[in-house]
This record gives structure tokens, sequence and C-alpha cells, in this order.
């Protein structure tokens, strides 16, 4: 009871410190200068993230207000804090907490367009990277803000750089669609071989299990039930690949609303192969086209 009581006074005193410096941004961000602050703010930003979660749907909505002012007027300076500000990012992209890979999303989109002349490339691809995994996150909110945030990196970039994330791209959802066909082409070989070996013995007749049966036959139970957490492990890192493959071209196809360039065409064929994967794929393929076809029906 103490310890929760200790625990319950330090997440207080820590709102109470977080509220006392949203409240001072608000009021002073529109003034200050926050081109010359990335030293001070970059430290700070995680403690204002974790306020998005705050139950105070108002607090929550101020930090919001300052992690939109921050990405939008602070500028980066130097090496050391594009790293500070890219680890920052990184760690918060793993958080528990999808209100806060959100906004991640959002901040780290504004960051990589208008710090394209401050940080290095090292730090801007790494930003990239994020933003890309993010595309395949668990919650649909967090993937459609990786995909906006992406399909404006697209828009902004170069025609070199749109060549090497088209290709990207593309190879990461090809390779998507032929992991499904092996997996599927083992369940299939899987069901036919339980079906001709049937259900085993059938029998009633136990005998008693001797200890070292009993041993073996607890470390096989152990053995099959790791085997099974890591297959679903796998499963999980498969269908969260086929995710990103499909809002990444989403975003790709989405990034041009009004354009058809060469790399349209191949992007929207691959994207519709991927419908058949899963009915979340198939939800973001439908959404896509249907945002494509409203964009593009002048040039029909």
């Amino acid at each position: 009871a103490e310890e929760k009581k200790l625990r319950e006074a330090r997440m207080k005193s820590r709102r109470q410190l977080r509220e006392t410096l949203v409240h001072w941004l608000l009021t002073t961000i529109a003034a200050a200068d926050l081109t010359i602050l990335p030293g001070l703010m970059v430290p700070l930003l995680p403690a204002i993230f974790e306020g998005l979660t705050d139950p105070d749907k108002e607090h929550a909505g101020h930090c919001c207000a300052v992690i939109e002012s921050c990405s939008q007027t602070m500028d980066i300076h130097s090496d050391s804090q594009a790293e500070a500000l890219v680890v920052m990012a990184e760690r918060l992209g793993s958080s528990a907490s999808w209100r806060i890979r959100n906004q991640l999303c959002r901040f780290a989109g504004v960051m990589k367009l208008r710090q394209v002349s401050n940080m290095g490339a090292a730090h801007l691809r790494r930003l990239e990277a994020l933003i890309i995994g993010l595309l395949g996150d668990d919650v649909r909110e967090v993937q459609d803000c990786a995909r906006s945030a992406m399909g404006l990196i697209i828009t902004a970039a170069d025609d070199e750089h749109v060549k090497r994330l088209v290709s990207s791209f593309m190879e990461m959802a090809t390779k998507s669609l032929g992991v499904a066909k092996k997996r599927k082409r083992k369940a299939t070989k899987a069901a036919e071989s339980a079906a001709v070996d049937g259900g085993g013995p059938t029998g009633t007749n136990v005998e008693p299990e001797s200890e070292e049966a009993a041993a073996a036959r607890a470390k096989a139970e152990a053995e099959a039930k790791a085997a099974k957490e890591a297959k679903e492990r796998k499963e999980k890192e498969v269908q969260r690949a086929r995710i990103t493959s499909v809002q990444a071209l989403s975003a790709l196809v989405l990034a041009f609303p009004y354009d058809v360039p060469p790399a349209l065409p191949p992007a929207i064929a691959l994207l519709a192969r991927h419908s058949a994967l899963s009915p979340a794929a198939d939800a973001i393929v439908r959404h896509t086209f249907t945002d494509f076809k409203r964009t593009h029906a002048d040039l029909w």
C-alpha cells in the first residue's frame, strides 16, 4: 500500500511539472525564437509526448499543440542536436501508447521535410526509416498517419529520391507477395497431411506413465509451446511486413493526386494484388483506389 502511494505521488508530481512546462511553452512559444532552442526542447519533448496519454483531454490537447509548434518552428543547428532528436524519436517509436506513436509520425514527417538543409543525410534517412517502420503499426490510425507523412515526403522529394523510394517499395511489396504464396502452399500441404494421417490412436486402455515418460512428455510439451510462440512471433512479423508494403504502395499512389508519373501504373497493379492477402490489406487497397479515382477523375 505504501509503495502504491509513493508511486501515485511521483506520478502526480510528474504531471504537475509537465503541466507547468506545457503552460509556459503555450504562453511563450508564439513570441519565443525556437530556432535557437533545440538544445533545450529536445530533452523536454519525451515528457510532453507522455502528456498525450493523460486522461485529461484538455492537457493532452495542450501537449499536442506544443509538439506541433515545435515541429514547425524548431531548427537543428548541429550534428549533436540532430543525433539527440533522432534518438529521441526512435525511442518514442517503440512506445506502448498508440497516441504517442501517432503524433510521432506527424512530428517526424514535418521535421524530415523542414530540416533537409540542416540535418545530415544519415539522420534524415533514420527519420524516414522510422516513418516507414510505423507504416506496419498494429493500430490502423498510426498506419494512416505514417502513410500521410510518407506521402508528403514523396511529394517533396527530388526525382532521384523518388526513384529510390519507388524501387524500395516495389521490392518490399513483391517480396511480401512471395512470402504469402509460400506460406499458403505450406498450409495446404499441412492440411492434406493431417487429413491423411487421421486423428491418431483412439484406444481407451492407457498404461500408467513412468517418471521418465512423464518427464519426456513435459519436455516435449515445453518445446511445442516454445515452437508455437516462435511461430506466432514469425506470423506477426510477416503480417507487419505485409501491411508495411501495402501502406508504402498506398503512400506512393496517393502522393500524386493529379498526375500519373511512369512509376505509378506498376505500383497500382502490384497494390491490387495485395488485396487478397488479408481483410486489413483489402481495406487499405479499397480506400486507396477510392481516393485515387476521386483525384484522377478529370484525367480520364
